[in-house]
């Protein structure tokens, strides 16, 4: 039971909510184009890092597109 609730908080969806508020709370401004980028990215970074919280994986991935423009 516990493991079939672990895959269905890592499964979930972020929305651009998520996002911003992430960004907010590291005093970070991010434009609707990079929203749209850690959108993007955040799947692929959660398979990347299955033991993080949905919004160390956001952060990472703020600061991963920041790093690009």
């Amino acid at each position: 039971m516990f493991y079939i609730c672990i895959l269905k908080i890592k499964n979930m969806a972020i929305e651009k909510i998520d996002v911003e508020h992430v960004a907010h709370s590291l005093n970070k401004t991010l434009t609707e184009k990079q929203i749209d980028d850690v959108l993007k990215m955040y799947p692929a970074e959660q398979e990347n890092d299955p033991t993080a919280t949905w919004d160390l994986v956001i952060e990472n991935c703020i600061y991963n597109i920041l790093d690009l423009y």
